[in-house]
């Protein structure tokens, strides 16, 4: 355990509250959002895994999550996968267990690509305004300093017909 002097914090002070502010943040989104409507949507669109034959695919929700971290974060493919690997907290958001195998970058790749050329990202995207916007929230993009936050938001910003939530850069 960690000695303060002069009220200061220490590196796990930090660390925890930075751990908590993640963790708050992905228990928020997992009220608010309904993610079974989503992982029916893309079981649709990217129907690997329904197969009985084979290696057992990983799961679409498990991989759109990853790019909505991704998104939230900042982050490239490696990053992600990295992050993923690393972060209790996002490797829970996702619902990966401490045993599992994280998808690497190409998997995640592969399935962005796949999700786009179907035109299905930009549609899972506002099915996911959607929720939020009836919960009037808004998800904040963060950066390596800062992480991405829910806001209440009491309206929709003027003239804004789009997503609140954000666009994926492609």
């Amino acid at each position: 355990m960690a000695i303060k002097t002069n009220n200061q914090l220490s590196f796990a002070d930090i660390s925890a509250s930075r751990r908590k502010c993640k963790h708050t943040f992905f228990d928020q989104l997992n009220k608010l959002i309904n993610w079974q409507v989503i992982e029916k949507e893309l079981f649709l669109y990217y129907p690997k895994g329904l197969c009985l034959s084979g290696k057992p695919a990983y799961s679409p929700l498990l991989l759109f999550k990853m790019l909505l971290l991704q998104t939230w974060y900042a982050l490239s493919d490696y990053q992600v996968e990295e992050e993923v690997n690393d972060h209790i907290t996002f490797s829970r958001f996702c619902g990966i267990s401490m045993d599992s195998s994280v998808p690497d970058h190409s998997v995640l790749s592969r399935f962005r690509t796949a999700l786009t050329e179907k035109q299905a990202l930009e549609r899972l995207l506002k099915i996911i305004n959607d929720q939020l916007s009836n919960h009037v929230v808004l998800v904040q993009q963060g950066s390596a300093a800062v992480d991405a936050s829910i806001t209440p938001t009491p309206r929709r910003p003027k003239g804004k017909k789009t997503m609140i939530f954000m666009k994926m850069g492609l």
